[in-house]
Protein backbone atom coordinates (compact mmCIF):
# COMPACT_ATOMS: atom_id res chain seq x y z
CA UNK A 1 0.00 0.00 0.00
CA UNK A 2 1.56 3.12 -1.21
CA UNK A 3 -0.14 6.85 0.31
CA UNK A 4 0.12 9.95 -1.29
CA UNK A 5 1.30 12.66 1.49
CA UNK A 6 3.23 15.49 1.67
CA UNK A 7 4.01 18.29 4.18
CA UNK A 8 -0.19 19.08 4.64
CA UNK A 9 -0.48 15.57 5.48
CA UNK A 10 -0.51 14.77 8.93
CA UNK A 11 0.05 11.23 10.65
CA UNK A 12 -1.57 10.23 13.32
CA UNK A 13 -0.60 7.49 15.41
CA UNK A 14 -2.50 5.09 18.36
CA UNK A 15 -0.17 3.76 20.98
CA UNK A 16 -0.57 0.61 22.36
CA UNK A 17 -0.23 -2.25 20.23
CA UNK A 18 0.60 0.22 17.06
CA UNK A 19 3.93 2.30 18.12
CA UNK A 20 4.82 -0.66 20.26
CA UNK A 21 3.50 -4.16 21.69
CA UNK A 22 1.61 -3.82 24.75
CA UNK A 23 2.46 -6.32 26.24
CA UNK A 24 5.80 -5.13 26.44
CA UNK A 25 4.53 -2.91 28.52
CA UNK A 26 2.79 -5.29 30.87
CA UNK A 27 6.33 -7.34 31.38
CA UNK A 28 7.93 -4.40 32.13
CA UNK A 29 5.44 -3.44 34.77
CA UNK A 30 5.51 -7.08 36.29
CA UNK A 31 9.71 -7.35 36.20
CA UNK A 32 9.91 -3.94 37.96
CA UNK A 33 6.55 -5.55 40.82
CA UNK A 34 8.94 -8.05 41.31
CA UNK A 35 11.37 -6.52 42.49
CA UNK A 36 9.60 -4.32 44.69
CA UNK A 37 7.83 -7.43 45.93
CA UNK A 38 11.50 -8.79 46.83
CA UNK A 39 12.74 -5.59 48.21
CA UNK A 40 9.77 -4.86 50.99
CA UNK A 41 8.53 -8.88 51.44
CA UNK A 42 11.59 -10.77 50.84
CA UNK A 43 9.21 -12.85 48.48
CA UNK A 44 11.18 -14.03 45.13
CA UNK A 45 8.18 -14.53 42.57
CA UNK A 46 10.12 -14.74 40.00
CA UNK A 47 7.99 -14.71 36.64
CA UNK A 48 4.65 -15.38 38.33
CA UNK A 49 2.77 -12.46 37.48
CA UNK A 50 3.99 -12.54 33.64
CA UNK A 51 2.88 -16.55 34.08
CA UNK A 52 -0.20 -15.27 35.58
CA UNK A 53 -1.14 -12.79 32.40
CA UNK A 54 -0.41 -15.52 30.13
CA UNK A 55 -3.00 -17.76 31.78
CA UNK A 56 -5.72 -15.11 30.86
CA UNK A 57 -5.72 -13.44 34.63
CA UNK A 58 -7.44 -10.99 35.26
CA UNK A 59 -6.12 -9.95 38.44
CA UNK A 60 -2.43 -11.34 38.58
CA UNK A 61 -1.31 -8.86 40.95
CA UNK A 62 -5.08 -9.63 43.70
CA UNK A 63 -4.05 -13.45 42.71
CA UNK A 64 0.05 -12.49 44.03
CA UNK A 65 -0.87 -10.97 47.08
CA UNK A 66 -3.22 -13.72 48.14
CA UNK A 67 -1.00 -16.42 47.11
CA UNK A 68 2.09 -14.74 49.32
CA UNK A 69 -0.18 -13.60 52.08
CA UNK A 70 0.65 -9.92 51.59
CA UNK A 71 -1.07 -6.89 53.68
CA UNK A 72 -4.49 -5.53 52.69
CA UNK A 73 -2.66 -2.14 51.18
CA UNK A 74 -0.25 -4.22 49.05
CA UNK A 75 -2.39 -4.50 46.13
CA UNK A 76 -3.18 -0.72 45.55
CA UNK A 77 0.33 -0.28 46.52
CA UNK A 78 1.59 -2.15 43.69
CA UNK A 79 -0.61 -1.31 41.33
CA UNK A 80 -0.04 2.20 41.40
CA UNK A 81 3.64 0.88 41.38
CA UNK A 82 2.93 -0.53 38.06
CA UNK A 83 0.92 2.45 36.70
CA UNK A 84 3.78 4.65 37.42
CA UNK A 85 7.01 2.89 37.25
CA UNK A 86 9.41 3.67 34.49
CA UNK A 87 8.86 1.61 31.75
CA UNK A 88 11.56 -0.30 29.43
CA UNK A 89 10.51 -0.26 26.15
CA UNK A 90 12.06 0.01 22.81
CA UNK A 91 10.92 0.90 19.50
CA UNK A 92 11.48 -1.55 16.88
CA UNK A 93 13.88 -0.81 13.71
CA UNK A 94 11.10 -0.92 11.45
CA UNK A 95 9.02 1.19 13.48
CA UNK A 96 11.88 3.81 13.76
CA UNK A 97 12.63 3.71 10.41
CA UNK A 98 8.72 4.96 9.04
CA UNK A 99 9.01 7.87 12.50
CA UNK A 100 12.48 8.68 11.03
CA UNK A 101 11.96 9.27 7.38
CA UNK A 102 8.25 10.80 7.93
CA UNK A 103 9.89 13.74 9.77
CA UNK A 104 13.18 14.04 7.33
CA UNK A 105 10.25 14.80 4.77
CA UNK A 106 8.96 17.19 6.80
CA UNK A 107 5.58 15.35 7.88
CA UNK A 108 4.07 16.15 11.53
CA UNK A 109 3.77 13.45 13.51
CA UNK A 110 0.94 12.80 16.39
CA UNK A 111 -0.36 10.34 18.75
CA UNK A 112 -3.92 9.89 19.82
CA UNK A 113 -4.10 7.73 22.86
CA UNK A 114 -6.26 6.73 26.01
CA UNK A 115 -4.78 6.03 29.38
CA UNK A 116 -3.48 7.81 32.47
CA UNK A 117 -1.14 10.62 31.73
CA UNK A 118 2.22 10.09 33.48
CA UNK A 119 1.52 6.59 32.10
CA UNK A 120 1.30 7.51 29.01
CA UNK A 121 3.73 9.71 28.90
CA UNK A 122 6.37 7.75 30.06
CA UNK A 123 5.87 5.15 27.68
CA UNK A 124 6.32 7.96 25.23
CA UNK A 125 9.72 8.87 26.80
CA UNK A 126 10.72 5.14 27.04
CA UNK A 127 10.37 4.90 23.15
CA UNK A 128 11.92 8.12 22.47
CA UNK A 129 8.94 10.07 21.17
CA UNK A 130 7.83 11.71 23.37
CA UNK A 131 9.91 14.72 22.46
CA UNK A 132 9.29 13.83 18.51
CA UNK A 133 5.98 14.70 18.47
CA UNK A 134 4.21 17.46 16.92
CA UNK A 135 1.14 16.97 19.39
CA UNK A 136 -0.43 14.80 21.65
CA UNK A 137 -3.87 13.85 22.57
CA UNK A 138 -4.03 11.88 25.81
CA UNK A 139 -7.84 10.65 27.16
CA UNK A 140 -7.08 11.82 30.90
CA UNK A 141 -5.84 15.07 30.26
CA UNK A 142 -9.06 15.61 27.94
CA UNK A 143 -11.53 13.94 29.87
CA UNK A 144 -12.85 11.80 27.10
CA UNK A 145 -11.28 9.26 24.95
CA UNK A 146 -11.81 7.27 21.41
CA UNK A 147 -14.26 7.43 19.63
CA UNK A 148 -15.27 10.68 20.81
CA UNK A 149 -14.09 13.05 18.58
CA UNK A 150 -12.36 15.23 21.10
CA UNK A 151 -8.94 13.96 20.76
CA UNK A 152 -8.86 13.78 16.47
CA UNK A 153 -10.60 17.69 16.71
CA UNK A 154 -8.02 18.41 19.31
CA UNK A 155 -4.96 16.99 16.48
CA UNK A 156 -6.78 18.97 14.02
CA UNK A 157 -7.06 22.56 16.06
CA UNK A 158 -3.42 22.36 16.88
CA UNK A 159 -2.15 21.13 13.39
CA UNK A 160 -3.94 22.29 10.37
CA UNK A 161 -3.62 20.31 7.53
CA UNK A 162 -5.34 19.07 3.94
CA UNK A 163 -4.80 15.50 4.80
CA UNK A 164 -4.93 13.12 7.77
CA UNK A 165 -3.75 9.97 8.07
CA UNK A 166 -4.80 7.98 11.23
CA UNK A 167 -3.10 4.55 12.43
CA UNK A 168 -3.95 2.21 14.94
CA UNK A 169 -4.90 -1.25 16.27
CA UNK A 170 -8.59 -1.22 17.89
CA UNK A 171 -11.24 -1.50 15.41
CA UNK A 172 -13.53 -1.03 18.32
CA UNK A 173 -12.74 2.81 19.03
CA UNK A 174 -9.60 4.11 16.42
CA UNK A 175 -10.73 4.22 12.91
CA UNK A 176 -15.02 5.19 13.18
CA UNK A 177 -14.61 8.45 14.11
CA UNK A 178 -12.01 9.33 12.38
CA UNK A 179 -13.63 8.24 9.06
CA UNK A 180 -16.23 10.12 9.85
CA UNK A 181 -13.69 13.19 10.25
CA UNK A 182 -12.68 12.43 6.45
CA UNK A 183 -9.57 10.65 7.86
CA UNK A 184 -7.71 8.47 6.28
CA UNK A 185 -7.17 4.78 8.06
CA UNK A 186 -5.01 2.35 8.43
CA UNK A 187 -5.18 -0.75 10.47
CA UNK A 188 -2.69 -2.71 11.96
CA UNK A 189 -3.63 -6.28 12.32
CA UNK A 190 -3.38 -8.62 15.78
CA UNK A 191 -1.16 -11.59 15.06
CA UNK A 192 -2.37 -13.08 18.73
CA UNK A 193 -0.13 -10.62 20.94
CA UNK A 194 -2.33 -7.64 20.73
CA UNK A 195 -4.15 -6.91 24.44
CA UNK A 196 -7.85 -6.62 23.06
CA UNK A 197 -8.32 -9.90 20.83
CA UNK A 198 -11.42 -11.42 18.83
CA UNK A 199 -13.23 -7.72 17.89
CA UNK A 200 -15.78 -7.95 15.61
CA UNK A 201 -17.50 -4.67 14.34
CA UNK A 202 -19.34 -3.48 11.72
CA UNK A 203 -17.57 -2.19 8.27
CA UNK A 204 -18.05 1.89 9.65
CA UNK A 205 -15.59 0.93 12.39
CA UNK A 206 -13.10 -1.08 10.07
CA UNK A 207 -10.00 0.92 8.48
CA UNK A 208 -9.61 1.54 4.90
CA UNK A 209 -7.26 -0.64 5.09
CA UNK A 210 -4.68 -3.06 7.09
CA UNK A 211 -1.32 -3.52 7.30
CA UNK A 212 0.26 -6.59 9.11
CA UNK A 213 3.09 -4.41 10.96
CA UNK A 214 3.56 -0.51 10.76
CA UNK A 215 6.68 -1.33 9.27
CA UNK A 216 5.23 -2.29 6.14
CA UNK A 217 3.53 1.47 5.86
CA UNK A 218 4.94 3.08 2.01
CA UNK A 219 3.91 6.52 1.07
CA UNK A 220 5.23 8.35 -1.91
CA UNK A 221 5.45 12.13 -1.92
CA UNK A 222 4.61 14.41 -4.73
Amino acid sequence: MALIINEQTVVVFDLDDTLYPERDYVRSGFSYLSRLIWQYYQIETGDELWQLFNQGAKDAIGEICQRYHLPVSAKDDLIAAYRYHQPDLTLAPSIQAVIDRLQQQNIRIAVITDGRSITQRSKLTALGLLTRLDALAISAELGVGKPDPTPYQYIMRHLPATQYVYIGDNPRKDFVTAKQLGWYTVGIRDTGQHIHQGIDVSSDYQPHTWLQHLGELQWLTP
